[in-house]
């Protein structure tokens, strides 16, 4: 016996994890598509990168550029500014 997406919603929460599986294809990809929303979760906190760091990361990234016989744009070539009066 197949269970309607309107059957589906009517189930506490508990019981849907081994319901769904009685649902038709269609009515699984509707609950996916247009039920299913994930909560938003909170993102990791934001640090400002160092100067230091992004120096070491441009440093990296040339080295990774210079292997593979890349040509890195001139902006690149720059050193970063360690001092914010510079820019």
């Amino acid at each position: 016996m197949a269970l309607s997406i309107e059957e589906f919603l009517k189930l506490p929460d508990e019981e849907k994890g081994e319901k769904f599986k009685l649902m038709s294809n269609h009515d699984k990809f509707v609950w996916r598509t247009q039920y299913d929303i994930p909560k938003p979760r909170p993102a990791g906190k934001y640090r400002e990168i160092t100067p230091e760091e992004k120096e070491e990361a441009r440093l990296a990234l040339l080295e990774i550029l210079k292997k593979r016989g890349v040509k890195p744009p001139e902006d690149l070539l720059k050193p970063i500014n360690r001092n914010k009066a510079d820019e």
